[in-house]
């Protein structure tokens, strides 16, 4: 049977090794870029996806259901960023062509154990297309973390609603995605703010006239966070019609 404490131990040397590390120090630079409490490696992204790809063999003996399982408890205990790193990679390499609804009830709880915008991205990844393929179950969870106290379940409620948008077939109706996002305009939290952002800056991609007409709307109340991201996409002559009426008057 497998032992999560005894996994994540040998999952960690193998990450030194990888990164050609010695011992567990911490990189207090990548750890402020990534703005986390966990331990950080300072490993690169295509050496952790390199070492996902090897896999570990002791998941293989067991089904996907169990895999789940087994990783949400380590996803959950774990203080390392890059050990969280290997289960969200896990995950993504399977989103596709395996996590069926069934699934749901297990990932969803993985929102709760982040604490940092880039493993909320990745969880991002992975409910994008969920929410694609099983609209009618996932988008009430959407709405349930749209008013959630927990800062990280109200941007996941945004973000991955139109997550890398140009990979993806199909989306809620805008009205029913802009819901989501006008009821965290006056979020105070960064993360959320950014979150709006990217959402609208990914919707230009889909709804292009709905989002520009948006913005337009709220060019004056957006918090900075999310103007910045919101606008990166937009026309140039539309980028500075929406930053022309921003600057008559702020709110903010």
């Amino acid at each position: 049977m497998l032992n999560v404490i005894e996994f994540e131990h040998k999952m960690l040397q193998s990450l030194l090794a990888a990164g050609n590390l010695k011992e567990v120090i911490n990189d207090e630079r990548w750890q402020k870029y990534i703005n986390t409490k966990l331990i950080t490696l300072g490993i690169d992204a295509a050496t952790q996806r390199n070492l996902a790809k090897k896999g570990f063999p002791e998941l293989h003996e067991i089904n996907l259901n169990e895999q789940l399982l087994f990783l949400s408890e380590l996803f959950k205990q774990s203080q390392v960023f890059e050990i969280k790193n290997q289960c969200l990679i896990f995950l993504d390499q399977r989103k596709k062509k395996i996590l069926k609804a069934a699934h749901w009830p297990i990932l969803k709880e993985w929102v709760k154990y982040v604490d940092n915008w880039a493993h909320s991205d990745g969880l991002s990844s992975v409910f994008c297309l969920m929410l694609q393929n099983e609209l009618d179950l996932i988008y009430p969870q959407l709405t349930k973390w749209n008013k959630s106290k927990n800062p990280w379940e109200r941007r996941q409620s945004v973000v991955c609603l139109f997550y890398y948008s140009r990979t993806r077939k199909h989306f809620l109706p805008f009205e029913v995605a802009i819901e989501l996002i006008n009821n965290l305009l006056e979020d105070k939290e960064y993360y959320v703010q950014k979150g709006i952002g990217w959402a609208l800056r990914e919707a230009s991609n889909v709804y292009y006239d709905y989002t520009l007409d948006y913005i337009l709307q709220n060019a004056k109340t957006l918090k900075p966070a999310a103007f910045s991201a919101a606008t990166e996409k937009l026309l140039p002559h539309h980028k500075e019609q929406v930053k022309m009426i921003r600057k008559k008057k702020s709110t903010f």
